[in-house]
C-alpha cells in the first residue's frame, strides 16, 4: 500500500512539475511580428452591449473545449478569469492556487490557475489563441475598505478578459504579462501572419492590425510609470494630463488608464492639490479636460461633464467620478466608446484613439 501510495504521489508531483514546465515555455515565447501586412479578425460584441456601455462589452469565448462562456472585456486588467465550470476538459490544472484583487470595485476572484486555449467565437471561422494561462473562480469575497462591494452569489457567471498593457489589479506572483493576454496571444500572430494588437469598439473587437488600421488612430507611445496607487514595480502606462476648467485648470499630469472595466470614473490627485470646492467629492456636472500625452500637444484630447446624461461620452454612475489618494491619474472608464474606438499596438507600445465612423 506504501508503494502504491508512494508511486501515486511521484506520478501526480511528475504531472505537475509537467504543467508548470508548459507554462514556463508559454510564457516566455513571443509571437513574431510581421514586417508589413497583415491579418485581422472581426468579433462582434454580443447582443445589447453596443447600445449600453454601462453595462459593458461582451463577448462569447470557449475554454479548452468547455462551454460556450460570455466574459467582460476589460482594459484594466490582465488575464482571462472565468468561473471553474468555464474551463473545459482539454485545459491542464498546474495546481496553483491564485487571485485577483479588482482595486475600483475591491472584489476578490480566488480560484487556480490553468493552462488552456481559447477560442472567440465569430459568424466565420473561430479564431483560437495558444495555450495560456487562466484563472478558474471558485470563490468571490470583497477587501475590507469597500463597503458597497458584495461577494457574487453565482460563481458561474463570473467572466472577466483583462486585455489591458498593464497590471492595475492586485494578483498573485507572478504577476500576468502580455503572455496572458488573450488578445495578444492568437495563433496567427505567433505564426507571423497578424500583428499583436487590437481595436475596441463600441460594436466589436478587431484582433491583429493592419497598417491602414494602425494610421487610422492618433496613438501615444506608452511611457513606465509607477501603478496608480503609486508603489510597486512600474508599468506601462499611458502619458496624460488633466485640468478641471471652473477651478483654476491647472495641469495636473500623470498618467490616463482607459478602462473598459467600469462606467465611472476615477481621478486620482494628493487631497492638498485638489479644489477646495471639490476636496472631498467631484460633484455630477464638473466639467474635465483630459489630453494626452500633454495639455500643450495633444495627440487626442476632449472635455466631458461628468454624470451628465446629455452627453454621450460622460462618465456615469453614483458617483459619477471620485478622488483616489493617487499621484495625477485619470481611469477615464468605457463611456468614451460611445464617439471613439480605442487601439494598441503591442509591438510599438502604442495605444490611442479615432472618432468612431460607425
Amino acid at each position: 500500500m506504501q508503494t502504491r501510495r508512494a508511486l501515486t504521489a511521484a506520478l501526480t508531483a511528475a504531472a505537475l512539475a509537467l504543467s508548470l514546465l508548459l507554462f514556463i515555455a508559454i510564457a516566455s515565447t513571443k509571437p513574431r511580428v510581421p514586417a508589413s501586412g497583415g491579418v485581422s479578425y472581426t468579433i462582434p460584441t454580443l447582443a445589447g452591449a453596443a447600445n449600453n456601455l454601462a453595462d459593458g462589452l461582451d463577448l462569447a469565448v470557449n475554454i479548452g473545449a468547455g462551454p460556450n462562456k460570455s466574459v467582460e472585456i476589460d482594459t484594466g486588467s490582465l488575464g482571462l478569469v472565468v468561473a471553474r465550470s468555464a474551463i473545459g476538459p482539454k485545459a491542464v490544472d498546474t495546481g496553483k492556487k491564485g487571485y485577483i484583487e479588482y482595486t475600483s470595485s475591491g472584489k476578490i476572484l480566488s480560484g487556480e490557475y490553468f493552462i488552456a486555449s481559447v477560442t472567440f467565437q465569430r459568424p466565420q471561422a473561430a479564431v483560437t489563441t495558444i495555450p495560456i494561462r487562466i484563472l478558474g473562480v471558485t470563490s468571490s469575497s470583497c477587501a475590507s475598505g469597500y463597503h458597497s462591494c458584495t461577494p457574487d452569489d453565482d460563481i458561474n457567471r463570473i467572466g472577466m478578459l483583462g486585455v489591458g498593457y498593464s497590471e492595475y489589479a492586485k494578483t498573485d506572483s507572478p504577476a500576468p504579462t502580455a503572455a496572458d493576454n488573450p488578445f495578444l496571444q492568437l495563433t496567427a500572430m505567433h505564426d507571423g501572419i497578424a500583428r499583436p494588437g487590437y481595436i475596441i469598439t463600441r460594436n466589436n473587437v478587431t484582433l491583429g492590425l493592419t497598417p491602414n488600421e494602425r494610421a487610422s488612430f492618433h496613438t501615444t507611445r506608452l511611457a513606465k510609470a509607477l501603478p496608480p496607487n503609486g508603489t510597486g514595480a512600474r508599468i506601462w502606462s499611458m502619458p496624460g494630463c488633466f485640468a478641471i476648467p471652473d477651478y483654476g485648470d491647472h495641469a495636473h499630469c500623470g498618467s490616463i488608464l482607459f478602462d473598459t472595466g467600469i462606467s465611472r470614473m476615477i481621478v486620482g490627485l494628493p487631497a492638498a492639490e485638489r479644489p477646495t470646492a471639490l476636496a472631498t467629492a467631484i460633484r455630477n456636472r464638473t466639467r474635465i479636460r483630459i489630453d494626452i500625452p500633454s495639455l500643450t500637444h495633444p495627440a487626442f484630447g476632449y472635455i466631458t461633464s461628468v454624470g451628465d446624461p446629455s452627453e454621450p461620452i460622460a462618465p456615469q454612475g453614483e458617483p459619477a467620478a471620485s478622488w483616489a489618494a493617487d499621484t495625477a491619474f485619470v481611469n477615464t472608464g468605457r463611456e468614451l466608446l460611445a464617439e471613439y474606438d480605442y487601439a494598441y499596438d503591442a509591438p510599438s507600445h502604442r495605444a490611442g484613439f479615432r472618432s468612431d465612423p460607425e
